[in-house]
């Protein structure tokens, strides 16, 4: 029996993603993952948004497991993808 798939997500694709993080994240942090940084505050915590394109779901995951490994929380990630 064959099924169909709704979607599939493209491994090869790049794509601009923006990921938001509570605290400050260092610009050389940012640097290494390849992605540009701004910081605000919400809700008097200070969040770090970085963004930019990312290659594949392989770097995809790179950035999560950083971000994650590093200890910071992450809110929200979003990507641009038409």
């Amino acid at each position: 029996m064959k099924t169909k798939m709704a979607a599939r997500i493209s491994q090869d694709t790049s794509t601009d993603y923006r990921f938001k993080v509570q605290g400050f994240v260092s610009q050389r942090v940012a640097d290494n993952m390849g992605l540009s940084l701004r910081y605000h505050e919400e809700s008097e915590r200070m969040i770090t948004t970085l963004s930019g394109r990312v290659v594949d779901q392989a770097a995809l995951i790179g950035i999560l497991n950083t971000l994650y490994g590093l200890g910071f929380t992450l809110l929200s990630f979003e990507s641009n993808q038409q």
